[in-house]
């Protein structure tokens, strides 16, 4: 189900061999055993194709605040089953474990959380000026959305090499404020 990845010169935490809903602590025991193990050394973790509750979101979160060298997140389609209004506060708790990293590449595509979701994370791409990749696919912004999406990017330091944001219904109004 997770395991860690060793390269040349970095440490990848992935768990997605199979999708799974994990509701308690104590269905992600072994993945917690990884992440302290191992956190001077992941740079890079993939979340997705999971489900997770709220409880083991902060649980998470915690113990991703404190990978020092984390570069790479993948927190794409981790929320398959959830409530709408339960996905903003569980994707909050996992991006504000992100503060005060150097984060490159952050993707939250195929969330569905749409323009309530943005204010889980765009406080993130504000005060993060080292993310260079950020995928926000299939995630229902609409307008409104994409609006406080482009917003956000305004008034950070991000100098974003690419942006990935396809099937989010942008309409003209998305599109015209991504274009600034």
């Amino acid at each position: 189900m997770h395991y860690i990845a060793k390269s040349e010169s970095n440490f990848k935490l992935t768990i997605l061999k199979e999708t799974r809903k994990w509701e308690r602590v104590e269905d992600i025991e072994n993945i917690i055993s990884d992440l302290k193990e191992n956190r001077e050394k992941i740079t890079s973790i993939e979340l997705g194709n999971n489900s997770l509750s709220f409880d083991v979101s902060v649980v998470l979160s915690e113990l991703i605040n404190h990978l020092n060298n984390l570069k790479i997140v993948n927190y794409r389609d981790m929320f398959v089953g959830r409530l709408k209004e339960d996905l903003p506060k569980s994707l909050a708790e996992l991006v504000k474990a992100l503060l005060g990293k150097k984060i490159e590449y952050l993707d939250l595509s195929d969330n569905a959380f749409g323009p309530i979701g943005v204010q889980s994370f765009d406080f993130l791409l504000r005060c993060c000026p080292t993310i260079k990749e950020l995928h926000i696919e299939n995630n229902g912004l609409g307008s409104l959305g994409a609006e406080m999406v482009a917003q956000a990017l305004l008034e950070s330091n991000i100098q974003l090499e690419a942006l990935s944001i396809s099937r989010n219904r942008l309409e003209d109004k998305g599109a015209i404020c991504f274009a600034k």
